[in-house]
């Protein structure tokens, strides 16, 4: 027969906004030559549709994900970080 899919857990909707307990402080951040002030979230902390616009650093205890000034990052109904890439910003 065939055999059983597993499922896997959807995370409820949080809405845009990470919570204030994901953001951990800011620092400076050179991206392309230039010092920018960069926030740094912990990725435990953030919740399913967060929105994590650049410039960003999202750490947990086996990485660091680098979200660049030209992108943004989105977490899924699973939990997967997802960075969408501004394609007009990168042009000029």
């Amino acid at each position: 027969g065939e055999p059983h899919k597993p499922g896997f857990e959807q995370m409820p909707d949080a809405g845009r906004e990470p919570p204030s307990e994901a953001l951990l402080g800011q620092r400076y951040v050179v991206f392309d030559g230039q010092s920018m002030l960069t926030r740094v979230f912990e990725r435990k902390a953030l919740l399913a549709s967060n929105r994590i616009p650049g410039p960003s650093i999202i750490v947990e205890y086996s990485s660091t994900t680098v979200v660049p000034p030209f992108a943004e990052g989105v977490v899924d109904r699973y939990g997967n970080l997802v960075l969408a890439i501004d394609e007009d910003i990168l042009r000029n």
